[in-house]
């Protein structure tokens, strides 16, 4: 947060982190795809798989999910914190 905050001049809003991993899974796929076409982008999407973001690791299922673990938080001052996360995915 203190990076971001130095960045922008502001705290980072609750979804900075998702709209930022959404960024870069896109990217990614970009570098994947084998040529700059809406199709071919989205078949990069699909075949990503362990693709570590700011929250969470991305690994697209057959059904078009890419995040299989969550955060269950509680507000502190306007502040999240962490109370479990949760997965679908044995530990």
């Amino acid at each position: 947060m203190q990076r971001y905050h130095a960045a922008y001049g502001v705290d980072p809003e609750i979804y900075a982190s998702v709209y930022h991993d959404a960024a870069n899974v896109l990217a990614n796929a970009m570098m994947q795809a084998t040529e700059m076409t809406g199709p071919a982008i989205r078949d990069a999407i699909a075949k990503t798989k362990d693709f570590r973001g700011v929250i969470t690791t991305y690994t697209a299922s057959p059904t078009g999910d890419m995040v299989h673990s969550g955060l269950i938080t509680r507000n502190e001052s306007l502040h999240p914190v962490v109370v479990k996360r949760v997965s679908d995915q044995p530990e």
